[in-house]
């Protein structure tokens, strides 16, 4: 698992996000506003994605999505709601959807880290400051969908 808070909250992002909604971007390539040079997070979702085709083989329903990464991992490195929302895939209010799962998430990873004590007290720091990082500043975002 990634060992810093902000490729972790990033790659359980890759969880959350439907497959459906988009196809991957490629992440070697991309150049956010506040940059994307982490292998260790890229490396996190190559394995991720390997992880789950040996599991559950080519179902394309419940793949691990990486589109919405760099967006999150611009807000959980300390970007602004505008730049991270300028290079989701999606609406800004679907982003703000997928923070809130991933907030979720680490919630509960926190519970189990504090009931566990010191077997993950190093997975610990990381599931706490991640949902710090990613909790900061979000409210709810107000957007209207066109059909």
């Amino acid at each position: 698992y990634p060992r810093d808070p902000v490729s972790f909250a990033s790659v359980l992002s890759s969880l959350v996000y439907p497959a459906w909604k988009t196809a991957d971007p490629n992440l070697e390539d991309f150049e956010g506003p506040m940059g994307w040079n982490d292998k260790i997070t890229q490396n996190s979702l190559e394995a991720l994605m390997k992880a789950s085709q040996d599991i559950r083989g080519e179902d394309e329903e419940y793949r691990p999505n990486a589109a919405m990464v760099p967006a999150v991992y611009t807000w959980v490195n300390g970007g602004s709601l505008a730049d991270a929302s300028k290079i989701s895939p999606d609406f800004v209010g679907n982003f703000v959807q997928v923070l809130y799962r991933v907030g979720d998430i680490l919630r509960q990873l926190e519970e189990c880290t504090e009931y566990l004590g010191s077997q993950l007290a190093d997975v610990e720091e990381i599931v706490k400051e991640a949902r710090e990082r990613i909790r900061r500043g979000i409210v709810a975002y107000e957007s209207i969908y066109l059909v």
